[in-house]
């Protein structure tokens, strides 16, 4: 179910990316991650009705500042009431499967014994696999149990 979550979140992610493209605004030209803490001020900005450029890419955090003249020119669009409308929806359904995702994790974790936490340790420490994926064997046992 965790991974069925994870893909959901990240096609509503894919969503929000294809709307704002629709507005033309081009901030995952700019930004790695358009969920990160400055995409998301400014996408909140944008619906909030900011259409200022370079007060928008003011929200820039730590090294996206540096990136400002990129943000001014990647969030000149034309940001309309249906995309704001489908935006909103897009980022509570976004939100809603990240709370269902830590919720998963939070279950996972109660249920692990100690020689489980040791084995995703061991897992997570070969380069390439992180806890994720070093939980994903585990889980058929703890579905058993």
């Amino acid at each position: 179910m965790r991974t069925k979550v994870t893909q959901d979140r990240a096609r509503v992610v894919n969503r929000i990316e294809a709307v704002l493209e629709d507005a033309n605004i081009k901030l995952s030209s700019v930004v790695t991650d358009i969920m990160g803490a400055s995409a998301q001020a400014m996408v909140k900005a944008l619906l909030r009705g900011e259409r200022d450029t370079a007060q928008l890419a003011e929200l820039a955090q730590g090294r996206m500042r540096a990136k400002r003249p990129q943000l001014e020119t990647a969030l000149e669009g034309n940001l309309q009431q249906h995309h704001v409308f489908v935006l909103q929806r897009l980022l509570m359904q976004s939100r809603f499967l990240q709370q269902q995702r830590e919720a998963i994790d939070r279950q996972i974790r109660r249920r692990l014994d100690p020689e489980m936490r040791q084995a995703i340790a061991l897992w997570d420490s070969i380069p390439g696999v992180d806890e994720d994926i070093a939980t994903i064997p585990l889980l058929s046992k703890l579905a058993d149990s």
